[in-house]
Parts: C-alpha cells; sequence; structure tokens
C-alpha cells in the first residue's frame, strides 16, 4: 500500500494493471515478438547465472537493465524494491499518448507525479523498437533465491523445451503476463529519482521512483 504524504491530487487519470506475483520472481517486460521467440528460453536455468538481484547499494533497487545475456533481443528487467515488492504497473495519458509508468515509490503517485513529468532532466536507460503493436510484462523466477515460491520444476522444463508456446500459456494461466496494445515505434526508457524531484535523498531506499517507456519523439 502507497503511502499518501499529501492532500495533492494528480491532473493524470492513471490505470492501474496488477501482476500475480510470488516472492522471490522478478518482473521483465519486452515486445512480444521478443518474448514469444524460442530461442530465448526465458524458462531455462542458465537464464539466472547472472545476477539481477540486489546487491545492497541502494542505488540499485529498483534499477532497469537489459538482459544482455540474450543477444540481438531487447528484453529487460525491473530489480524489486528495497522491501522486495516489483514495481507497480500504470498506464497514463500525455498529450493522447498513451505511456507506461513502472512505480517503485513508497509514496502515493500523485504526491509527485505531475513534477516528475515537468522535469527536463531525463536518465535515459535504453531504446528498443516495437514491431508486433504489442508489449509484454512477465514474471520469472529467480532460480537462485531459495525462498522463491514458483521455481519452475523438472517437469515444467521439460514441457516448455518440448513446445515453446507451453510456457507461454503458463505465464498466461498464472496471471503472470500482462499484454498492451502500442504503436509499433521506437521507445525510450527512462527513469525517475527521488533527488531529481525533490532535491534530497530518499533514506529508506526508495531512491528511484520509477520507470516511464513511452514511444520515442
Amino acid at each position: 500500500m502507497k503511502l499518501k504524504f499529501t492532500d495533492k491530487k494528480s491532473k493524470y487519470k492513471i490505470n492501474s494493471f496488477p501482476i500475480n506475483h510470488d516472492r522471490g520472481e522478478f518482473i521483465f517486460f519486452s515486445s512480444f515478438d521478443s518474448f514469444s521467440k524460442k530461442e530465448n528460453e526465458l524458462y531455462s536455468k542458465d537464464f539466472f547465472t547472472h545476477n539481477y538481484a540486489i546487491n545492497g547499494n541502494v542505488h540499485d533497487f529498483s534499477s532497469c537493465s537489459k538482459v544482455s545475456d540474450i543477444l540481438n533481443n531487447d528484453i529487460f528487467t525491473v530489480d524489486n524494491t528495497k522491501d522486495g515488492n516489483p514495481p507497480d504497473i500504470y498506464t497514463f495519458k500525455e498529450n493522447k499518448e498513451i505511456k507506461i509508468f513502472l512505480d517503485c515509490s513508497i509514496m502515493h503517485y500523485s504526491d509527485f507525479f505531475d513534477k516528475m513529468l515537468k522535469l527536463k532532466k531525463k536518465e535515459m536507460i535504453c531504446e528498443f523498437v516495437v514491431k508486433d503493436n504489442t508489449l509484454v510484462f512477465f514474471k520469472l523466477p529467480n532460480i537462485n533465491d531459495e525462498n522463491c515460491d514458483s521455481t519452475f520444476k523438472t517437469k515444467e522444463i521439460e514441457n516448455f523445451s518440448n513446445d515453446y508456446e507451453n510456457f507461454i500459456e503458463d505465464r498466461i494461466q498464472k496471471k503472470k503476463l500482462l499484454k498492451f496494445e502500442v504503436p509499433n515505434g521506437n521507445y525510450t526508457i527512462n527513469t525517475y529519482r527521488f533527488y531529481d524531484v525533490f532535491g534530497d535523498t530518499e533514506p529508506s531506499g526508495f531512491e528511484i521512483l520509477g520507470h516511464i517507456i513511452e514511444l520515442k519523439k
């Protein structure tokens, strides 16, 4: 539950899109084209040999990064917050354009959202291309986390290996996948930090307010 610190109300109408979350999971996003390519093998045990989890540095909580070990495909992950929670997924309209906001803060968005969008300074993480009019968000377990409640079993991995569509269907059935219809084109991912909005550090470890995914102008 987000904490409300002020009586401010945002002029933006924000829509929330919950996605089923189990302990030890991380959220990823990409175009559906990148997600649905079998060569990615997003369920495989080798996928999490790289550490996308927090390393104790405040600035790393909720960071967004490209999954660089999947070659030639733009797939991204967002680290969980200091409390171990994934970002909340929202959509909003700005100048009639639908954008996606991944809210990593502890605050209610109306406390900072309007001011955040006015910032001229942007910390661009990456650009990627959508060619299939679909942006997808999905959850995956961290197999290196012994506390993870949803680690894939051997039989599940065998089933996914036999037909990659089984993996996609598994994510859908378990409500661990969201699809958004979006215009094709080049998209940017911008990170917004507490300091940039409020001019001070956030001592509790929620330094990153969130990330906005939007069509490049």
